[in-house]
């Protein structure tokens, strides 16, 4: 076996945050991007420890800060993959559509994140950051909203504002977990936020199997080799020649373009991607633990926001 799932190391935590609205919140259709910039401002006005400086680099407090660890995640040297981004340790999973784009008052949502590795550590400030979240408001006119509960992926509560009792009953995956589901010879992978995988530079409109998965694989090894203590010592280049063997048999995946707005960069930016189905057929038991582990930490560029959230199906419907 390529892999020994049962010596590769990477906690993650879904988790589930329930907010009621003091006043209307406007959100665009996407609210990915709303979620994880007023996640950014309020992790640092919490946080910081010098909110003077202009940038995080030099400042005496780096070593000990949440903020820097969390939202910038400084480099390392650790990793196993060269890689000019290293990836943050937590993912957004906002609702996939909205119905309205204006919540009224007194009106409840939620929101999904992943935290990922050492990031589980800090569950006690995600809880504080979505309270401050809450009071400098989000969306345009800033609308405000309340933190009610944060529930586990088993639909556990391990937070209310009510109580103020932060429980740490996480329900912890590895992607050893999955090592003893049984892999089919065919299934749908499904994506549902836009997929953005580049090759020689520009942004790909479709994808093999082997594209996804060296894309899968090197965002977990780095993920693994910043935020966890362990570097995976794998045979990439077996395991990828492996890959080219699974086909794509059938496909239906459509771009789907959306706009944010940056405020650090103090432009708009467009960032579309493949949304849709593709079966997948060939002897998938090699890469079904971390595929299955993979629709945690999402694939592809800009998974904080939410993109690259996939699910997989052991069927595929005909009619697609």
């Amino acid at each position: 076996m390529l892999i020994d799932y049962s010596q590769l190391q990477l906690p993650v935590a879904r988790l589930r945050f329930v907010f009621t609205a003091i006043t209307p919140l406007f959100l665009p259709e996407y609210t990915g991007s709303t979620f994880r910039g007023s996640f950014g401002t309020a992790f640092k006005k919490i946080c910081c420890a010098a909110p003077q400086r202009p940038a995080c680099p030099g400042c005496p407090f780096l070593g000990d800060c949440a903020y820097a660890y969390i939202f910038e995640t400084p480099q390392t040297g650790q990793s196993a993959l060269q890689a000019t981004n290293l990836p943050h340790p937590f993912v957004f999973e906002p609702p996939l559509s909205q119905e309205r784009s204006t919540i009224e008052a007194g009106e409840q949502l939620q929101c999904g994140m992943v935290l990922v590795g050492r990031a589980i550590e800090h569950l006690f400030h995600f809880v504080l950051v979505w309270h401050e979240m809450g009071r400098q408001g989000i969306g345009k006119q800033r609308g405000r909203f309340t933190l009610d509960a944060v529930y586990n992926e088993r639909n556990e509560c391990i937070y209310q504002t009510t109580t103020g009792i932060l429980k740490n009953n996480l329900w912890v995956r590895q992607p050893l977990d999955f090592v003893d589901d049984t892999a089919p010879s065919g299934c749908t992978l499904e994506i549902h936020t836009p997929l953005r995988i580049t090759e020689m530079g520009k942004l790909c409109r479709d994808v093999s199997f082997s594209l996804f998965w060296r894309n899968l694989l090197r965002r977990a090894s780095l993920l693994a080799s910043v935020h966890t203590p362990q570097t995976w010592e794998l045979d990439y280049t077996a395991i990828i020649s492996e890959s080219e063997k699974i086909s794509v048999t059938r496909r239906n995946l459509r771009w789907w373009d959306w706009e944010r707005y940056s405020n650090r960069q103090q432009r708009r930016m467009q960032l579309g991607g493949m949304v849709g189905k593709m079966k997948l057929t060939g002897d998938l038991a090699l890469f079904w633990p971390l595929l299955c582990f993979g629709q945690y930490i999402h694939v592809g560029k800009n998974t904080t926001f939410g993109m690259g959230n996939y699910t997989l199906q052991s069927l595929f419907s005909e009619e697609h």
